[in-house]
């Protein structure tokens, strides 16, 4: 896919390509990307659930997907909205990516029942009421979290969800000794790499929105196509 936009050349150059430096990270946008797309193939959304130690760089992870559809300084949300809340923002990002910061703020079986039931078994109408027809379409939502622990640690996990919603919760796991962006083979210091985050949570500020939109758009032009891709694959 080219696309020829000053404002998305810009969220290339400045927050995509810098992040191709993370494996994390490239997963986040792909969760991100992958939102659009599921109405279209007949699937379900699903969490990413980023874990590790404080100051690895998972708020800068979240920021990077939150990029895709608006200014990180909006659109990444806190577990500590209440329950209703957190369902209204997922209501209202159908067809995109939901980006919630600092799984530690999670402080109560309703909220983490609400939301997840809400991202995977809401329903939305694809035309206003009053028409004789309508389809009912699920919600389709990719949540991206992060913390310092897995969900599926968290003591009341296994009584609140069931399993069809536990099977769509996938936990990823940073090492302990690394950060988001540790280079495996250990030629960057620590140093360049606070360095190399920090100036990427700045650019997501700077560089937004604009490639999801322009994304939506070229699902809308290919879908023929695209559905018979992911077919063969």
């Amino acid at each position: 896919m080219v696309i020829k936009n000053k404002k998305h050349n810009e969220w290339l150059e400045f927050v995509y390509e810098p992040s191709l430096q993370s494996h994390y990270i490239i997963v986040a946008l792909l969760g991100s990307f992958t939102a659009p797309l599921l109405w279209h193939i007949s699937k379900r959304g699903f969490l990413l659930h980023f874990v590790g130690r404080s100051s690895t760089g998972k708020t800068t992870l979240s920021k990077v997907a939150c990029s895709v559809w608006g200014n990180p300084r909006q659109e990444l949300r806190s577990w500590y909205l209440d329950a209703v809340e957190l369902e209204n923002v997922i209501s209202q990002n159908d067809n995109k990516s939901v980006a919630i910061d600092n799984s530690a703020e999670i402080d109560s079986i309703k909220k983490m029942r609400k939301l997840f039931y809400t991202a995977y078994f809401s329903t939305t109408r694809t035309q206003p009421r009053g028409f004789e027809e309508f389809i009912p379409k699920h919600i389709n939502t990719v949540l991206i979290s992060n913390g310092e622990n897995t969900l599926k640690s968290i003591e009341y996990f296994d009584s609140s969800l069931d399993d069809n919603v536990k099977s769509r919760i996938v936990d990823i796991e940073i090492p302990p000794t690394c950060n988001v962006i540790t280079d495996p083979i250990g030629k960057r210091s620590t140093a360049l790499e606070s360095d190399i985050l920090n100036k990427l949570s700045e650019n997501t500020e700077k560089y937004y929105g604009e490639v999801g939109n322009l994304f939506t758009e070229y699902i809308k032009n290919n879908i023929e196509q695209i559905q018979q891709d992911y077919k063969d694959f």
